[in-house]
C-alpha cells in the first residue's frame, strides 16, 4: 500500500514539475489562443490585425496579441490595446532565453496600414506594413519601430 502511495505521489509529480517546465509558448498554442502569429514570415490570424486597424478607427475598444518569434524559437509579444482613445502598447520578451529581459510599454495615438515594396534580390515584392504612430512617454522609439510587414498575397485571403 506504501509503495502504491509513494508510486502515486512519484507520478504526479512528475506531472506538475514537467508543466512548470513546460517549452515556450509556441506557434500553434499562439494561434489557439487567438495571437497574430509571426513564425518566420509565416502568419497566423493576421485578419485579427486588420479587425484591430478597424476597431481604431471606428473607436472601439479591442486588444490584440502580436507574437513574433527568435531565431531560437523564443516569443517575443508585443501587445496593443485600444481604449477607444489610445492604443497602449507592451514589448514582452521575457520568455527569449539568450536576450536581456524587458517589459516596456508606450501610448500611441493610433495604428497605420501602408503599401510599400521591398526588393530581395532581382525581386520587387509589394507588402502591406503596419506600424504604430504618434507615439508618445519613455518608450516611444520601440513603439514607432514595430512593424508587421506582410507580403500583399498573403493578406488577399478573405478580402473578396
Amino acid at each position: 500500500m506504501k509503495s502504491i502511495r509513494t508510486a502515486c505521489c512519484f507520478v504526479i509529480g512528475s506531472v506538475l514539475l514537467a508543466s512548470c517546465s513546460s517549452p515556450s509558448y509556441g506557434p500553434g498554442e499562439a494561434a489557439k489562443r487567438g495571437d497574430i502569429v509571426d513564425h518566420y514570415g509565416n502568419f497566423t490570424n493576421l485578419e485579427r490585425l486588420d479587425t484591430f486597424l478597424e476597431n481604431v478607427q471606428k473607436q472601439n475598444k479591442d486588444r490584440v496579441r502580436v507574437t513574433q518569434y527568435t531565431i531560437e524559437g523564443d516569443p517575443i509579444f508585443h501587445n496593443l490595446t485600444y481604449d477607444g482613445t489610445d492604443i497602449k502598447y507592451k514589448f514582452d520578451n521575457s520568455q527569449d532565453a539568450f536576450g536581456r529581459t524587458e517589459i516596456r510599454t508606450s501610448t500611441c495615438k493610433g495604428i497605420d496600414k501602408a503599401d510599400n515594396s521591398t526588393v530581395y534580390g532581382s525581386r520587387k515584392i509589394e507588402m502591406v506594413e503596419y506600424s504604430l504612430v504618434d507615439c508618445s512617454g519613455a518608450n516611444s522609439e520601440l513603439a514607432e519601430a514595430f512593424r508587421v510587414a506582410v507580403p500583399q498575397d498573403r493578406t488577399k485571403k478573405g478580402s473578396e
